[in-house]
C-alpha cells in the first residue's frame, strides 16, 4: 500500500505541476484580440487544484484546512473557464458580466478558511453539481456559434471536462478506498491527455512577427483581390466551421495578414466578415422565386452550423427574419 501511496504521488504530482505551468503561462501571455488562452489556462488552474485535493488526501490523509478549501475553489473554477473559454473562442468579445460568472468561485476562496469544515466538504457536492450545468450551457452554446478557432479544440476540451465530472460523481458515490485511487489515477490521465493536447496546439505558443514592407504591399494589393475572389468567386465561406487558418491555408499567407485584410479594408472580425457572406447569399436567393428552398436547407447550404445561427446573423443585418426579408423582397415570376 505504501508503495502505491508513492507511485500515485509521483504520477499525480507530474500531471498537476504540469497543469499549473501551462495554466499559468496562458493566463499571463501576450494576448491579441480573443481572451480564449485565458480562459484555458484558468480551467488547467481549476482541474489541477481539484485533483491536487484527491491526492494530498490519498498521500496525506490528515491533509490541512487549506489544501481542502483549495480544491473546492479548484472545481467552482472549472465550469466558469470552461463557459468562458467558449465563448471567447467563437471571436465574441466578452463584456463584464461574463466575469460574474467568477465572482462564486473567488467569492469562496476569500472566506472558504473561515467556514466550518462541513461547509467546505458540502461545496464539493455543490460544485460538481454546478458543473454538470455549464457543460450543458457550454455545449449547446458552441452548437449553435461559428468558431473562428479550430471545431475540434472545443471537442477536446468539453469530452475532457465532462469525463472528469463523471469521475467526480463516481469518487462521491464509491466507498471504497479503492474506488477513489482509481477515480484519482483516471482523472490524472485525463489531465495528462488535456496537457499533451495543449502542448500540440502550436498556435497557442507563436509569438507575432514583425510585418516587414514587402507584407505590407502585399497586404494592401494583391491579398486584398485574393480574399476577394476567395469569397465571391470560390464562396469559400460555404464551408460549414470555416476558421481564418483554412482561409491562410487556402491561399498560402500567413494568418495575421488575413486577418488584417479583413480588419482594416472591411472593418469587421473574421466571423463576421463570414456571415456577412453567407447573410448576402441568402439575402440573393430569398428574392429568387425559383429558388423556394426551405430556410433550414439553405441555412446548411450556405455554410451555417444551424438554423438558428443564420437567424440571429440574418437580424443583426437585416433587422428582419428569413420569412419576412422573403415575403417582402420576392420578385414577381416573369411570364
Amino acid at each position: 500500500m505504501e508503495e502505491l501511496r508513492i507511485w500515485m504521488a509521483l504520477f499525480g504530482g507530474i500531471a498537476v505541476a504540469q497543469s499549473v505551468f501551462l495554466g499559468t503561462y496562458l493566463i499571463f501571455r501576450k494576448r491579441q484580440q480573443l481572451a480564449s488562452p485565458f480562459f484555458l489556462g484558468l480551467l488547467l488552474i481549476g482541474l489541477s487544484l481539484r485533483i491536487g485535493k484527491s491526492l494530498f488526501y490519498y498521500v496525506f490523509p490528515d491533509y490541512s484546512e487549506v489544501g481542502l478549501v483549495l480544491g473546492a475553489f479548484g472545481l467552482l473554477l472549472i465550469g466558469p473557464s470552461l463557459w468562458g473559454f467558449v465563448r471567447s473562442s467563437q471571436g465574441k468579445k466578452l463584456d463584464w458580466a461574463h466575469y460574474l460568472h467568477f465572482a462564486f468561485p473567488f467569492g469562496f476562496l476569500s472566506i472558504g478558511l473561515f467556514l466550518p469544515r462541513a461547509q467546505v466538504i458540502y461545496t464539493f457536492y455543490l460544485g460538481t453539481h454546478l458543473l454538470i450545468l455549464y457543460l450543458l450551457g457550454s455545449y449547446l452554446w458552441a452548437r449553435k456559434e461559428v468558431w473562428e478557432t479550430k471545431p475540434r479544440s472545443f471537442t477536446w476540451i468539453f469530452s475532457t471536462v465532462a469525463l472528469i465530472w463523471a469521475i467526480l460523481e463516481y469518487q462521491s458515490l464509491s466507498a471504497s478506498m479503492w474506488g477513489y485511487t482509481i477515480g484519482s489515477a483516471l482523472y490524472c490521465i485525463l489531465l495528462y491527455m488535456v496537457n499533451f493536447y495543449i502542448l500540440s496546439q502550436q498556435d497557442l505558443f507563436k509569438f507575432k512577427k514583425p510585418k516587414s514592407p514587402t507584407d505590407k504591399v502585399d497586404i494592401s494589393s494583391d491579398l486584398v483581390d485574393s480574399v476577394r475572389l476567395l469569397f465571391t468567386e470560390s464562396k469559400i465561406y460555404r464551408k460549414k466551421g470555416l476558421t481564418l487558418a483554412q482561409v491562410a491555408q487556402e491561399l498560402g499567407k500567413p494568418v495575421y495578414q488575413i486577418s488584417q485584410v479583413i480588419k482594416n479594408h472591411h472593418g469587421l472580425r473574421f466571423t463576421e466578415f463570414v456571415n456577412k457572406h453567407r447573410v448576402e447569399e441568402v439575402k440573393a436567393r430569398l428574392q429568387d422565386p425559383e429558388d423556394l428552398l426551405k430556410i433550414e436547407a439553405l441555412a446548411t447550404e450556405v455554410g451555417f452550423s444551424s438554423t438558428s445561427s443564420l437567424y440571429q446573423a440574418f437580424k443583426r443585418e437585416t433587422q428582419m427574419t428569413p420569412q419576412h426579408y422573403r415575403k417582402k423582397h420576392l420578385r414577381p415570376v416573369e411570364e
